[in-house]
């Protein structure tokens, strides 16, 4: 008697936060820069510089910046009363080559 192998399909991974993040790949930078880059002093520019750069590579949904501060305030404790004095830290070279970095990195392991 033949038996046959059932085909094994590998699984998709299941994405964090659907509603926020389009891929799998979106999450691993935002977790990757999260932890890497941000830091108290400069949270909330940080965290913006990372909402535009994954808003344009498309990997986080059509969002508006009030519900990705939401999402952070809700699962990741991050509070912005100091947001406004952070502006100036918003863009630079060194974030977006850091950013750059992550996404190829994760991007070539997926």
């Amino acid at each position: 008697a033949w038996k046959l192998n059932e085909l094994i399909v590998p699984k998709k991974p299941e994405i964090p936060f659907p509603h926020i993040f389009t891929c799998i790949i979106g999450y691993k930078i935002f977790e990757a820069f999260r932890e890497e880059v941000v830091t108290e002093k400069t949270h909330y520019s940080d965290y913006s510089f990372l909402f535009e750069n994954l808003k344009n590579d498309k990997f986080i949904q059509e969002l508006k910046h009030m519900q990705f501060i939401k999402f952070l305030r809700e699962n990741y404790n991050v509070n912005f009363a100091e947001a406004l004095n952070q502006f100036k830290y918003s863009k630079n070279i060194k974030k977006l080559k850091l950013y750059s970095r992550i996404k190829k990195q994760i991007q070539q392991e997926n």
